[in-house]
């Protein structure tokens, strides 16, 4: 099956490779926003991530990156928490995340 001709070429995605990705995105988000719903975000070291991101920025770097996530991701835990509040930022950046992962697998599969 033949990619459909663009002025630049091919175009990025066949009508197969849109219905596939269609259908796993939409796979993956109703997994992701089950998970979500189900608190599934919350894991065994949760506290240990918690707290960091509880007391970004004041927190020295150093302490920050003793745990395995790199301080940006606290910070923009810090974040989400500043703008949404601290009864759903969980939720929040959860959300965040599951679109940038679907997000991103419609751009790894281009890529591929």
């Amino acid at each position: 099956m033949s990619a459909v001709e663009t002025l630049q070429g091919t175009a990025p995605f066949s009508g197969r490779d849109r219905a596939y990705l269609g259908l796993l995105t939409s796979g993956a988000l109703a997994l992701g926003l089950a998970g979500i719903s189900r608190m599934g975000y919350v894991g065994q070291d949760f506290v240990n991530h918690r707290a960091p991101m509880l007391l970004y920025p004041p927190v020295p770097l150093s302490e920050i990156y003793a745990h395995t996530n790199p301080p940006a991701l606290y910070g923009f835990g810090s974040l989400v928490r500043s703008l949404v509040g601290a009864r759903h930022d969980l939720a929040a950046a959860s959300l965040c995340f599951l679109a940038a992962n679907t997000t991103a697998l419609w751009i790894f599969y281009r890529l591929l």
